[in-house]
């Protein structure tokens, strides 16, 4: 990896925490494990269950950093699916042990992996 780049990634994920952090002090209120977590997992993996009322229709890990959809409740990564129900899913092709780039949305779980691979 270039070495700027990687500068550039530590810098701005430096100025993230301090941004959190000054905003924990100067806000008022301590921020909670949630609001933590939510930047030191910037980047991470993380693994999706979603479900259509209490069946599961998929189950999947993400390759890589999972982005939030604007104004909807969705979202998109690089998927490799562990389980899907073709029948009830809407990616009707799709296998388990397929790499796939889409979207989930509705009820989905979605669980972070830290960086050793273990989930939170």
């Amino acid at each position: 990896m270039n070495a700027k780049f990687s500068d550039f990634v530590g810098a701005w994920l430096l100025a993230q925490v301090l941004v959190v952090v000054a905003f924990c002090v100067f806000g008022g209120q301590g921020c909670t494990d949630a609001e933590w977590d939510s930047y030191r997992q910037y980047g991470s993996r993380a693994e999706m269950k979603c479900y259509s009322g209490p069946t599961l229709i998929s189950h999947t890990v993400s390759t890589g950093k999972v982005l939030n959809e604007t104004n909807s409740d969705g979202y998109r990564a690089r998927w490799e699916i562990l389980y899907i129900d073709n029948e009830k899913s809407r990616w009707k092709y799709a296998k388990a042990g397929d790499v796939i780039s889409g979207g989930l949305s509705g009820s989905c779980v979605k669980f972070y992996f830290d960086v050793k691979g273990d989930a939170k």
